[in-house]
C-alpha cells in the first residue's frame, strides 16, 4: 500500500493502472527487492498483492473509486495525499489486529482495476486462442494489425523467419506520405509458459534490420524481467501484448467478437475456424493484407 500511494504522488496523484504497476515493478527491481512471480489465483503473487492493496486503499478512502477516477485509472483522494507511508498505517488499513491476523472486512468495490488477467467471462476466448495453430495465431495477429490501420502487411512466420512473424507499415500523417516500419513476433504458449527476457532480446535483435518498432504477441504472459527488457532505454521500443491485452484488442476491434451490451460480448466461433488449420493451403508462405484486414487483390487467399 505505501508503494502504491508513493508512486501515485510521484505521478501527480492520478495515473493509468499499467503505469502504476510498471513503476512499482521498476522501483522494486532497481532496489533489489524480491518480486514474487509465484502463481496465485491465476496471476503473479506480486500483482495479486497489488490488486488487493489497491482495494483496501479504496475502502479506506485513500484512493478514489472507479466512479470518480474512471475505469483503469488509480487516483489519490485528499486523504491519500496525507496518508503516512509506514507499515503500521498499512496494517490498520487492511484490517490486521495486533498479532498480524487479517480481519474479515467488507470490500466496498469489486476488483475492477485493469491489472492484467483473464476474467471468467473471457475464458471462452482464451481457450479459442489456445486452440489455434501456430500459423493461425500469426495470421490472427496480422488481422489485428490490419484492423489497426496497418498497411502492406506480410505474414512471414515459419522455420526460417529470422525471428519476425509479420511486418507492416504505419502512416504518421493524414496523406500517408511518411511512414515507419513495424514487425511483430507471435508465441502461442500455455498459461504456465511465460515469455522470458531472452526471447524479447532475440526479437529486438531481429528488429535491427530496418524496423522502428516491435510488437510481441503471446497467448500467455511475460515475466517481470521480460517487461523490463521491452522497456529498456535507448533501444527499439517493443510493445508487449499478453493474453489479457490480446482479448481486449479483439473486443475493441470486434474481431470474432460482437458487443451486445455494455459489458457483454458474444463470440463468433466461425470467425476463428479459418485460423485453426495447420496447413498453408490457400495462404502461401507470405500473406499480404489490405488496410481493411483482407488479403490484397489477386492473392487468392481467404479473407480474415
Amino acid at each position: 500500500m505505501p508503494k502504491i500511494v508513493a508512486v501515485l504522488r510521484e505521478l501527480g496523484g492520478k495515473a493509468k493502472t499499467s503505469i502504476v504497476r510498471a513503476t512499482i515493478v521498476d522501483q522494486m527491481s532497481a532496489s533489489g527487492e524480491e518480486i514474487d512471480e509465484t502463481e496465485v489465483s491465476g496471476e503473479p503473487k506480486y500483482q495479486n498483492d497489488m490488486r488487493f492493496a489497491r482495494l483496501h486503499l479504496v475502502n479506506a478512502g485513500m484512493l478514489e473509486t472507479k466512479d470518480v477516477s474512471g475505469h483503469g485509472v488509480w487516483q489519490l483522494s485528499p486523504a491519500g495525499w496525507e496518508m503516512p507511508l509506514d507499515s503500521a498505517t498499512a496494517a490498520a488499513i487492511c484490517g490486521k489486529n495486533a498479532t498480524g491476523h487479517v480481519l474479515q472486512a467488507q470490500l466496498l468495490e469489486p476488483v475492477q482495476d485493469e491489472l492484467p488477467g483473464v476474467g471468467l467471462g473471457d475464458l471462452e476466448l482464451q481457450n479459442i486462442l489456445l486452440s489455434l495453430s501456430d500459423i493461425g495465431f500469426e495470421r490472427l495477429c496480422a488481422a489485428i494489425m490490419a484492423a489497426n490501420n496497418a498497411e502492406s502487411i506480410a505474414v512471414t512466420g515459419g522455420a526460417n523467419d529470422g525471428g519476425i512473424d509479420g511486418m507492416a507499415t504505419f502512416a504518421v500523417d493524414d496523406l500517408a506520405l511518411v511512414s515507419f516500419r513495424i514487425a511483430w513476433q507471435c508465441k502461442k504458449y500455455n498459461s504456465d509458459h511465460k515469455v522470458q527476457p531472452a526471447e524479447v532480446r532475440e526479437f529486438r535483435g531481429a528488429l535491427d534490420h530496418g524496423f522502428q518498432h516491435g510488437v510481441f504477441f503471446t497467448t500467455s504472459t511475460f515475466t517481470v524481467k521480460a517487461e523490463e527488457e521491452a522497456r529498456r532505454a535507448g533501444q527499439i521500443p517493443i510493445r508487449l501484448v499478453d493474453i489479457s491485452r490480446l482479448i481486449k484488442l479483439l473486443k475493441a476491434k470486434e474481431l470474432g467478437v460482437a458487443q451486445v451490451d455494455k459489458d457483454k460480448y458474444v463470440v463468433h466461433h466461425a470467425y476463428f475456424e479459418k485460423f485453426k488449420s495447420k496447413g498453408t493451403t490457400g495462404w502461401g508462405t507470405k500473406t499480404l493484407f489490405s488496410k481493411k484486414g483482407k488479403p490484397a487483390a489477386g492473392m487468392g487467399m481467404q479473407p480474415v
